[in-house]
This record gives structure tokens, sequence and C-alpha cells, in this order.
């Protein structure tokens, strides 16, 4: 009996010296990646000097003196504090999830791919101003030399899953507007009302849908193959959702008159429904050049600039439209070669 409770006291101490030594070490890597936002750090290709003041909810404050300085140092700071955020993001616009998350992402990565968004993200690239594209450029750099700096010091997700990022890219950045537009469409939810018309009949699909006349004219009748297409799109969605990724879907913005506020001045309010999670979907910062820039506001991980803020002038904010602006075509495909469909006649 004696030795029988001297080996279940030997085993306990040994698995809570286990419990203890993997806790540290977890610790340990979790406090490798951690910024130290009171230290210099010396970035190449910096035209002047920049300087980045912290308030004491940690929100950066970038005090450049121009515009590639600036959207540098907001690169280095992004990645400082939302690289494993930025890296999912990047992962989802280009299909590349079930490289780190295994199998069951396949499906999900195939609708990404099929999305195309790197291919229009580089078309805007080619035709956007000299101004924009030296903001991603830079931008791009900052984030980069964060990379280059820290080398296997990252966050704690790049080592769980064994990888290192890739360097970023202008791409990468322009490939979230496209990620925005698609989670924000509305037009995916014709199928769903094709399949219920096609199950219950218009009649009774009117009295579901008040609303039916909006959907006059969505998609042909009789297509098998829309069927379990909607579920497959929400299936998308979630797989995203657990991923950590915030889905967006609604949002409203509105303005009260300055006739009617107690300053005289009109106030803007901008609601974006969105759900919370750590780490947050928007990043808050302050970007000032001396004489010419002076704005503060949201950015998004992952692009440099302000997507709602103000400067010294104006505000602005996003909300989201619900246009129509998906549409859905049944494409015949070549059963001698699956890389063709039917066009007009005659196979691509």
């Amino acid at each position: 009996m004696k030795k029988t409770t001297r080996i279940l006291r030997i085993v306990l101490i040994v698995i809570l010296l286990l419990v203890l030594i993997g806790t540290m070490f977890i610790r340990h890597l979790r406090q490798m990646a951690l910024p130290d936002y009171s230290r210099n750090i010396a970035l190449k290709g910096l035209y002047d000097s920049v300087e980045v003041i912290r308030d004491s909810l940690g929100i950066p404050h970038v005090f450049a003196k121009n515009e590639h300085d600036l959207y540098m140092a907001v690169g280095y700071i992004l990645a400082q504090d939302r690289m494993w955020q930025m890296d999912l993001l990047r992962r989802v616009t280009t299909g590349r999830l079930s490289e780190i998350f295994g199998s069951s992402f396949a499906t999900t990565d195939q609708l990404l791919r099929a999305l195309r968004y790197s291919d229009k993200s580089n078309r805007i690239l080619d035709s956007c101003s000299a101004e924009l594209k030296t903001a991603l450029l830079s931008f791009s750099e900052g984030v980069n030399q964060y990379l280059q700096h820290q080398g296997t010091k990252l966050p704690l997700e790049f080592r769980l899953l064994g990888y290192q990022p890739e360097p970023w890219e202008p791409v990468h950045s322009l490939n979230l507007i496209g990620y925005m537009a698609w989670d924000l469409k509305s037009g995916w939810s014709e199928i769903m009302v094709n399949e219920i018309v096609a199950k219950v009949g218009d009649s009774l699909a009117s009295q579901i849908i008040p609303s039916m006349n909006w959907y006059k004219s969505f998609i042909y009748n009789n297509l098998p193959a829309v069927s379990g297409l909607a579920s497959e799109i929400i299936r998308t969605d979630r797989f995203l959702e657990e991923s950590g990724l915030q889905v967006f879907k609604g949002s409203n913005n509105w303005v009260v008159s300055g006739k009617k506020t107690a300053s005289g001045k009109p106030m803007l309010a901008n609601d974006m429904h969105l759900s919370f999670g750590i780490p947050g979907i928007w990043y808050q910062m302050q970007q000032i050049i001396p004489g010419k820039l002076n704005v503060t506001g949201v950015v998004l991980p992952g692009q440099p600039l302000v997507i709602c803020g103000h400067n010294d002038s104006i505000a602005w904010g996003m909300t989201n439209a619900y246009v129509d602006n998906v549409d859905f075509f049944l494409e015949t495909v070549n059963p001698q070669d699956t890389n063709q469909y039917l066009f007009n006649g005659n196979w691509r």
C-alpha cells in the first residue's frame, strides 16, 4: 500500500512538473513575440525620422514628415500587433487555408480561389494612382522589415502551426477590398429564394417572403445544380468564422444637422454591425504629417489607409448598402475537357 501511494505521489509530481514546464514554455513563446514599444527601431529606406507615440490605451499616433515614411511605419506597427491576423486574412483571399488547417478547409479554399481576388487586385494595382501605389509599396516594406527583424520570434500561432509567413505584397492589401465586397454581398440570397420557390411555389413563397417582387429576375428556374449551393456558401462563411475571422454583415450610418446639436456642429454616427472578437476586425490609429495630413480612425489590418475616421475638416464612415452586386451563372462544362466551358455555342 505504501509503495502504491509513493508511486501515485511521484506520478502526480511528474504531471504537475510537466504542466508547469509546459505553461512556462508557452508563456515564453508568447512573450518572445510581444513588441517593445519603448525601443528605437531602425527601418531601412526611411527618408526622415518617424515618431510613434502610444497613448494609455496602446493606440499609436504616428508622426512622419512624408507619406513614404508614414506608411512604412504603419506597416511595421500593424505587423507588430496583428501579423497573425494579417496572414490569416491573406490566406483567406488567396485560398490557402488548408495549407495550415488541413484538408477540411479544401472546399473553402476552392470557393475562395474561384473568386480570383488576386487577379482583380493586380488589375487595380496596374491602373491605380502613383500615390496609392506608393502607399501600398511603403506599407509592404514596413511589414517585411518587421518579419526580417523578428526572424522566428513571431506570434505563438505561427509556432504552433509550424510555418513562417511569406513576404507581404501590395496585392495582398488590395485583396482585402475584394474580400469585404464579397462578404458584404447580398446577391447570394437569390439562390435561397430560388430553392424556396422551387419547393413551395410562387404563391406560398410570396407569403413567406413578402418582398418577393424584389426577386422577379434573378436566376433561371429548374436548375438542379443550384440546389445545395446556398448551404455550401453558408458552410464556407461558418468555416471562416471558426477560424477567428469576422464576417461582415450589416451596418448603419447617419448624420445629425448642426441645427439640432448643442455645439451647432453636425454629428456623424457610424455603426458597423460587427461581432466582438480577439483581435478585433479594426485597428485604431492616428496618422500625422504636419501641415499635410492629420487623420484618426480605424484601418483594416493588412492595409494602411483609414477606412472610417476624420481629419481636421471632415468625418466619414462606411455602411453596407445591400446592393444587388452578385449574379450567378450556371456554366456548361466540356465533358471532354473540364477546363473549358460553353460560351455562345463555343468551348472556351
